[in-house]
Order: structure tokens, then C-alpha cells, then sequence
């Protein structure tokens, strides 16, 4: 009996992790090449091959789907390194971010998808749950880390020093005159820390350890 190839699903039998996955490549890779308002369930499904119903069942409008899939694309610049080093893996981390907005065309997006979400409430609530609150986290993992290890107070709120961190950044690079570049990185990841502006040459890696981190117990400035 001849042998027979294994059935391929066809396009409404993909698994519906893979359905998930492609139609948030689709709608990020829209999203970055063409702006927020290009992001719309009819044009995700053709390049996505999938079904509007589909999508329909999972976003509850294009903008949602649209700040989803802006973290997804946005992940691979929100994840730090660990070298044991803190402070060097912030720089990195960040300065990876303000490339990511600067050079490689997030910018513009960004932008979009937080004017919007000021008349949106629904994408306000997908821009919060889906990018705003897993970054933070992100964030914070690995500064907990940086506590358990000693480099930063114990006591350290680390909400006010994500603030102090990616406050500047995002401001910075969604201001057209107040341009930011990769060096940026360097003096924002020292003054939560040191409370103080990065000089000429840089602290060492000794600074963060018992430096006057921002509590909660002190006002926080973004």
C-alpha cells in the first residue's frame, strides 16, 4: 500500500496558537511600515490568512489588536541582559529601546497608538494590559534581581525608579525637538540611582550599591 503524505491543515485548521501568532506579525509589520490607521481587521486577514470572524473573537477592535502587536514586535528591545552588572545592563537595555524608536521606525507608531488611546478607551485598556503593564514588568524583574544581589536598596520603590528610567526616554524620543540618541541612556540610568546627572566620566559600577534610590516615601519625578 503506498505510503501517503501527512495532511497539511489547510487555512481555517491551523492550530489556533499559530493562527494567533501570524495575524499579530501581520498587524505589528502593518502597523510599523504604515501607521495606526492602516491596522484594520480586513487588511490583518489578508496578509495574515486568516478569517475576520477569527480576529473579531480574539481583538475587540483594530486599535486593540494594534497594541498587542506592537508589544509583540517590541519585545526582543524590552528584554535585559544579565551580566551581573545592573547599571551596564540598563544602558543596554535602554539604549537598544531608543534605537528601536529612533531608528527602526517605532517612533511614529508609538505616537499613534497613544494619541489615540486618549479618545479610545478601548485601546487605552489593550495599550495598558498588552505593552504599558508587561513593560514595566519587565522592568521590575530584573531590578528585583539587582535587590536580591545587593546593588539596589532593599527599600527601593522600583515603580519610581521605572518611572525615572523610561520616563525620560519615551518623553524624549516622542518629542521632535527634544531628540534622543543612545548616549541618552547612559545619564538616565544614573540619576534614579545617584540622584544626581551623569558627569564626564562615568561612576562605577560600585555607585548603585547603598546609593539614595528614590522610596516610597520620597516624590518621584517622571
Amino acid at each position: 500500500m503506498p505510503q501517503t503524505a501527512a495532511a497539511r491543515p489547510g487555512r481555517g485548521r491551523r492550530p489556533a496558537s499559530e493562527v494567533r501568532a501570524a495575524v499579530l506579525t501581520a498587524a505589528g509589520r502593518i502597523l510599523l511600515r504604515d501607521g495606526v490607521q492602516a491596522v484594520t481587521f480586513d487588511r490583518v486577514a489578508a496578509e495574515a490568512g486568516s478569517s475576520k470572524t477569527t480576529i473579531y473573537k480574539w481583538w475587540p477592535s483594530p486599535g486593540a489588536l494594534a497594541a498587542e502587536a506592537y508589544f509583540t514586535q517590541s519585545r526582543r528591545v524590552l528584554d535585559f541582559p544579565d551580566t551581573g552588572d545592573v547599571r551596564a545592563d540598563l544602558i543596554v537595555q535602554l539604549g537598544a529601546f531608543v534605537r528601536w524608536l529612533k531608528e527602526e521606525g517605532a517612533e511614529k507608531p508609538v505616537s499613534e497608538l497613544v494619541g489615540a488611546a486618549q479618545m479610545d478607551p478601548i485601546l487605552a485598556g489593550a495599550w495598558s494590559e498588552n505593552y504599558a503593564l508587561p513593560r514595566r514588568e519587565l522592568a521590575r524583574e530584573r531590578l528585583r534581581v539587582a535587590q536580591l544581589r545587593g546593588q539596589l536598596r532593599a527599600d527601593a520603590d522600583l515603580d519610581v525608579i521605572v518611572d525615572q528610567l523610561w520616563g525620560p526616554a519615551t518623553t524624549g524620543c516622542s518629542c521632535s525637538r527634544c531628540p534622543s540618541t543612545s548616549r541618552s541612556s547612559s545619564r538616565w540610568s544614573t540619576r534614579p540611582c545617584t540622584g544626581r546627572h551623569h558627569e564626564q566620566r562615568d561612576p562605577p559600577a560600585q555607585a548603585w550599591e547603598g546609593a539614595p534610590v528614590a522610596t516610597t516615601s520620597e516624590p518621584s519625578e517622571a
